[in-house]
């Protein structure tokens, strides 16, 4: 562990050298404080390399090109009036999208969106349209095991509705991958 961590082996090699003029007793003290520092130093590592991963998927989400999309249907058998949850066809394309995953390669991310129609007040056809793309997610992390650092939501409400009310209920992935 000591040669991953130099500075802390050097703080160590300073620390024993000066353990001669301590009283007997220190010893192990200095020692479990030492060892609480170089346990502290891989915590930060760790979250530092966390940090890295998930910058990089936020460079992905910005700079990625489209490799490809999946949209499921708003038609009124898999999205009734005011209804989340994904159902029966729309399982089978987000099963179909987790096998074409291993095709595009380790570094992608899943931007997913989520619409509404236009009936009802904006606030109400904003949440439905993000709870719709949350529960996309929901699946694809909790049964796919889809990292949730690889996917994000985008909620359009009813904003891209236009004058036709009826299936704009859907769902929209975008599968990014960098340039």
């Amino acid at each position: 562990m000591t040669a991953r961590f130099p500075l802390v082996t050097a703080l160590l090699a300073a620390v024993l050298a000066g353990c001669a003029s301590q009283p007997p007793g220190q010893d192990a003290a200095l020692f479990d404080r030492v060892g609480a520092l170089e346990r502290q130093v891989a915590a930060l590592s760790e979250q530092m390399k966390e940090a890295l991963a998930f910058a990089r998927q936020d460079n992905l989400r910005v700079d990625g090109r489209e490799a490809f999309v999946v949209r499921l249907s708003g038609d009124g058998a898999l999205y009734p009036l005011n209804a989340a949850e994904p159902a029966g066809a729309d399982i089978e394309r987000l099963d179909d999208l987790v096998r074409h995953l291993a095709d595009v390669g380790p570094t992608y991310h899943l931007e997913v969106q989520g619409h509404a129609d236009n009936i009802g007040p904006d606030d109400y056809n904003y949440a439905l349209a993000k709870a719709r793309a949350e529960a996309v997610v929901r699946y694809l992390h909790e049964r796919k095991g889809i990292p949730l650092s690889r996917m994000s939501v985008i909620s359009y409400g009813a904003g891209e509705a236009g004058r036709d009310a009826k299936g704009n209920g859907r769902i929209v992935i975008r599968v990014l991958v960098p340039k």
